[in-house]
């Protein structure tokens, strides 16, 4: 059932993000940064009339709060949209003076290449319907674009169950809502190195096949500079941030906070979830913050500083990540599992599309593997895939030494698959399996996800497990349950909706019992 608590503090992310572009809150949260999971409570899941028993698994506030620091909020902003001027539209992509872009491919023709390449990332970013552009125009000039922070993630820790009691210290990221945010995950669509020290103004070149690469757009999010809300008033809603502070990438609230809280508790783990975009920004910081604490725990000036923490030993790190798509390379999949000894367990629908991008040629293989009875996908720590990998790493690196060409999208994912299959036993308002006419839709729902994770496995009769999770919660921001009987997308317009939140928690239809 842990795995459920991940997934519910990764849906407060959704939950509780402002998508009012008239209102202050546009871009952050709703709620004070204190009471992100305030109402994730025994009685929020449960259908009404559902009884708690003894085996009622404890509320997700009970186990988890979100901690407070004078100099540190727990919320976490990012800056979608690289190199977006302030004022003036974003300049045509510039030359190094020899006439190809800067970092990139020097194979004849790759100039072009990349040019198309970027005209063409930028259709799904115009198409996806739903999805809301953060950056307005200037108020000032009537031109260019004014580009801002908005809230990414959050930090959790575990509730104590004694004065030194283990803790489990939790980095919580959002998936993709803006369209700065998609125009990130298609536009930035390459292999890049992952690199702390982050030019903030310059151009990733292509990943060196020979080393660890990841995702241009997940990568420039996480480094990227951006405005932190301001921790001085730690009930402020908006949580906004306070003008003239220096700006500071996701990156370094992480390493902060990672140092903060072995400070004062005794963080035995180091867990990492997300959906979506959220679940990359999990793996792409599970494998930073295991490459950080390796440092912190063998830095020999740390040594005195460190007799002070409450952390008395290096926590293991490990990631949850819900639909996530592919981070980096075949090198950065053996760093993050080999040397860092990072763990993850991506959770899946079998019908959702994200967890199959990006990396066409990677897809392509793996699909044609598949149906010969070889599978690379599930368990990527498997003898099949690691050789599968491998070679495919070897076919790279030959054309990066003889030809100069390097592989933009060689993509693996890393650690093991945990599937839920929300075609099964479950229809739509039009009597057909859930979003099967919508693959990116319905089916990457994070609350589907839930739904059916809280049913898997079977019962000691070896049946399949039921659950008595509150149906309504699927309509939240989709329309899965019947339009007719049950409103669509109502968590924000609960009132004009018609549905009621009951004393203890949970939400309720009147219209119709459930």
């Amino acid at each position: 059932m842990l795995l459920m608590h991940y997934g519910q503090l990764t849906q407060a992310t959704y939950d509780n993000l402002g998508l009012d572009p008239c209102n202050a809150t546009w871009g952050y949260t709703t709620v004070a940064p204190g009471k992100m999971i305030d109402y994730l409570t025994q009685n929020y899941p449960l259908a009404p009339g559902v009884q708690i028993t003894p085996s009622t698994p404890k509320g997700t506030n009970e186990l988890y709060f979100v901690p407070k620091a004078d100099d540190l909020s727990p919320l976490i902003y990012a800056q979608a949209g690289a190199g977006v001027s302030e004022d003036l539209p974003p300049a045509p992509a510039g030359t190094d003076g020899k006439g190809a872009l800067p970092g990139v491919n020097t194979l004849p023709g790759s100039e072009l290449f990349d040019r198309i390449f970027s005209a063409a990332a930028s259709l799904p970013t115009a198409l996806i319907g739903g999805s809301r552009p953060l950056f307005k125009q200037n108020p000032k000039t009537g031109r260019g674009l004014v580009s801002r922070s908005a809230f990414m993630g959050y930090v959790a820790v575990s509730q104590p169950s004694g004065p030194d009691s283990e803790r489990d210290a939790v980095f919580v990221w959002r998936g993709t809502i803006f369209k700065e945010e998609w125009a990130a995950n298609f536009g930035q669509d390459k292999l890049v190195p992952f690199d702390p020290k982050f030019d903030q103004d310059g151009e990733c070149p292509t990943a060196d096949p020979h080393k660890p690469g990841v995702h241009d757009g997940f990568h420039d999010l996480y480094m990227r500079n951006a405005r932190q809300p301001d921790p001085s008033n730690p009930g402020a809603v908006p949580a906004l941030p306070k003008k003239g502070t220096k700006e500071v990438a996701p990156r370094t609230v992480v390493t902060q906070w990672l140092k903060k809280l072995q400070q004062e508790y005794n963080i035995t783990t180091v867990t990492t979830t997300g959906h979506s975009l959220g679940g990359a920004l999990s793996t792409l910081s599970a494998y930073d913050i295991g490459l950080q604490l390796k440092d912190m725990w063998a830095d020999p000036k740390l040594e005195s500083e460190r007799k002070g923490w409450k952390t008395k030993a290096m926590p293991k790190v490990s990631a949850i990540a819900f639909a996530p798509p592919r981070v980096g390379n075949f090198k950065f999949l053996e760093d993050f599992s080999d040397n860092l000894h990072v763990k993850e367990l991506r959770i899946c629908n079998v019908k959702d599309a994200v967890p199959k991008i990006p990396g066409g040629w990677v897809q392509v293989l793996t699909s044609v593997l598949y149906k010969l009875g070889v599978n690379v996908f599930d368990d990527m720590d498997s003898p099949a895939e690691r050789a599968f990998g491998s070679f495919y790493n070897w076919v790279c690196c030959v054309c990066s030494d003889t030809f100069n060409w390097r592989s933009r999208w060689g993509y693996f994912h890393v650690g093991q698959i945990l599937e839920v299959d929300s075609d099964k036993n479950f229809v739509d308002h039009n009597g057909k399996p859930l979003g099967a006419t919508d693959n990116i839709g319905k089916h990457h729902n994070l609350e589907v996800y839930l739904h059916f994770l809280d049913k898997k496995g079977v019962d000691a009769k070896g049946q399949p497990l039921t659950t008595n999770r509150n149906p309504l919660l699927l309509n939240k921001g989709d329309d899965i349950l019947v339009d007719k009987e049950y409103p669509a997308d109502w968590w924000r317009a609960h009132v004009d909706r018609g549905y009621q939140q009951l004393a203890d928690g949970r939400w309720q239809f009147p219209a119709k019992p459930v």
